[in-house]
């Protein structure tokens, strides 16, 4: 990841703006260098708030990184905002100031990834609760001593608590197989799937949690196998 390095003098005019600075944002240093500009990032909090640091051009500011309180993002040439860690130091001799010295690198790419591990983490919950609800609703009908069961209806409840148990711990499964994917060390197996009998299977998990709805089966006639 490019580090932008942006160098100051004490009044704030911008004495280095490397080439990283310039593919970051978009402004050259030939645009920059010898200007009083330090406010030209437009350094925002995740609320697109302006951050009180530079609002007025003034580096008498001591060391601090900006993003231990939050998201900072700073805003490109053409308008784009862009998350960063920036971190701010000054430079000194030992009676006085000599500038500050600005180092910020764009996050896109990690906030996309948290992002996504988020997203995850929300699917994976409502996958496991499916799961959960049916085995429990299952075993609490048939712990019920004022429902009487015939046979044949017990014998479905247990095979419906026994696949969402195969069901789970398959979703357990996929949870640990995240972890060999990340290493590198995940092999992809493609296998042929059955729509039809999938949503058999699904269609009768749900059908014997409620009697009050009714489900309707519409699938076209000889779709073939899908391959996953």
């Amino acid at each position: 990841i490019p580090t932008g390095l942006i160098i100051t003098d004490p009044s704030c005019k911008i004495q280095l703006w490397n080439r990283a600075a310039e593919i970051l944002t978009g402004y050259t240093a030939g645009e920059l260098v010898g200007k009083e500009e330090c406010t030209i990032l437009h350094l925002t909090d995740e609320r697109n708030q302006p951050l009180p640091f530079f609002q007025e051009n003034d580096c008498r500011a001591p060391e601090m990184n900006l993003s231990e309180s939050g998201t900072v993002y700073f805003t490109t040439k053409s308008g784009q905002r862009i998350p960063c860690v920036i971190y701010i130091a000054s430079m000194r001799t030992i009676s006085e100031q000599t500038g500050c010295i600005i180092l910020f690198s764009d996050i896109s790419r990690e906030k996309e990834i948290e992002r996504m591990k988020t997203e995850f983490v929300s699917l994976v919950s409502h996958e496991l609760r499916t799961p959960l609800t049916a085995i429990k609703g299952f075993a609490d009908t048939l712990l019920r001593p004022d429902i009487v069961l015939e046979e044949a209806a017990k014998t479905q409840f247990i095979r419906i608590i026994q696949e969402q148990s195969i069901r789970l711990t398959r979703l357990i499964s996929d949870l640990l197989d995240v972890a060999k994917i990340e290493s590198g060390k995940m092999q992809m197996r493609w296998a042929k799937i059955s729509l039809p009998a999938l949503v058999d299977r699904v269609v009768g998990t749900f059908r014997g949690l409620t009697t009050i709805h009714q489900f309707v089966r519409d699938i076209p006639a000889n779709i073939p196998e899908i391959i996953v």
